[in-house]
């Protein structure tokens, strides 16, 4: 693990998408952080009503290999949570004044910055570039405030002369989908990951696909997507809340 990965930002992540045996473990363990580095397995088990097995897979499920590396990262993470539970996120309220706000706003923006930095996969994110140097061309998904982020990745990717184009409507998508030819590469983005997750498992994409989301656990619809992760700030998800009040869609 890398030594600035905290394994308590990823249980929270990951929680929802885990099997229902894994968010019982998860669960427990966001619940009583402080008394998790005294357990045993056994009694780990025993208190989240699971099994020995089911802990043991929910820390492989984590990424680690056995238990005791998991305690490990456990009390490392339990180090640094009074420190971390000053530098939280924080809602912008009604009648907050100018300086609040603008303060909330790059305060956010750092702590995503920050979490992004204790989870992520960098050997994954090695792998990716390695593939998009090499690719043809470069495909991006998205809908609602998605999207903004494909067209950004468009932007950008041009600019350093890689074919990149962005699909950013249902119809298009499917076409742009369809014809996707060897050496392309699609990369799908989506905070919760769940519009992806179905459209995926659809359809016989045989290129190599990548998944923006801050859910993990996607990567298992398909063998052929490989996961880039990454912590969304609470400002996409709450833009993504207004584009579904707007159009009644979701992200």
């Amino acid at each position: 693990m890398a030594i600035n990965d905290n394994i308590l930002i990823k249980i929270r992540e990951m929680k929802d998408n885990l099997t229902p045996v894994e968010r019982m473990v998860a669960e427990y363990i966001l619940a009583n952080m402080e008394e998790i580095p005294h357990l045993s397995i056994k009694s780990l088990a025993q208190l989240s009503k699971t099994s020995d097995a089911s802990v043991l897979r929910f820390c492989k499920t984590m990424g680690y290999s056995g238990y005791r590396n998991f305690i490990v990262s456990i009390s490392a993470a339990l180090g640094s949570i009074d420190e971390e539970q000053k530098d939280v996120y924080t809602d912008i309220q009604p009648g907050d004044d100018l300086f609040t706000i603008i303060s909330n706003i790059s305060h956010n923006n750092i702590k995503s910055i920050e979490d992004t930095l204790s989870v992520i996969d960098r050997n994954e994110v090695a792998r990716a570039v390695k593939v998009l140097r090499s690719s043809n061309r470069i495909v991006f998904f998205g809908i609602g405030a998605s999207s903004l982020i494909c067209m950004d990745g468009e932007q950008k990717f041009s600019r350093i002369n890689k074919m990149c184009h962005a699909y950013t409507d249902g119809h298009s998508q499917l076409t742009a989908a369809t014809l996707l030819g060897k050496g392309d590469v699609a990369i799908f983005v989506s905070n919760s990951g769940i519009r992806w997750r179905f459209w995926i498992r659809s359809r016989s994409l045989r290129r190599t696909m990548y998944l923006l989301s801050r859910l993990p656990g996607i990567a298992r619809v398909n063998s052929r997507i490989r996961l880039t992760f990454c912590s969304v700030s609470r400002l996409l998800r709450l833009r993504c809340e207004a584009e579904r009040w707007a159009r009644g869609s979701q992200c």
